[in-house]
């Protein structure tokens, strides 16, 4: 890829980025503690792409790659807790890092095991109008 398609990329990337971020703004998770937590490690994702790509823009393409795995894990990590953690792995997320909570968090699932997990899950037809509301209007609808 030389530079000028690298760069047409990242403009496509950025405007992509905005439009998700305009999406997220407008949400807020279904007020049950999975949804919370699946939507923070969504957020948390947000962010570590928007400064993957402010890494880009700014030349350092080697410290934004490092923040694609990252990326990724929390996604996954987000689907998992919607979809496929327990009530006891969602409590164990959901405290305050500590040393204990820490060790407490040892028996959590690594990314592949979360990702074999999703794989076998039964996943609801559609999850969105439970998941999230609207807080706010945006383009004049409600």
């Amino acid at each position: 890829m030389n530079d000028e398609q690298l760069q047409t990329t990242l403009e496509k990337s950025l405007e992509l980025h905005q439009t998700v971020h305009d999406l997220v703004d407008d949400l807020e998770p279904y007020p049950e503690l999975r949804f919370e937590l699946a939507f923070q490690s969504g957020l948390l994702s947000l962010e570590h792409a928007t400064a993957a790509m402010l890494l880009m823009q700014s030349g350092m393409p080697a410290s934004a790659i490092t923040l694609l795995r990252p990326q990724f894990e929390t996604l996954v990590r987000g689907i998992w807790l919607k979809f496929a953690a327990t009530e006891s792995q969602v409590e164990k997320l959901s405290l305050p890092l500590t040393v204990e909570t820490a060790r407490r968090g040892d028996d959590l699932p690594m990314l592949a095991d979360m990702l074999k997990r999703l794989d076998v899950v039964q996943k609801p037809r559609s999850t969105s109008s439970r998941s999230f509301k609207r807080t706010k209007t945006s383009r004049g609808k409600p």
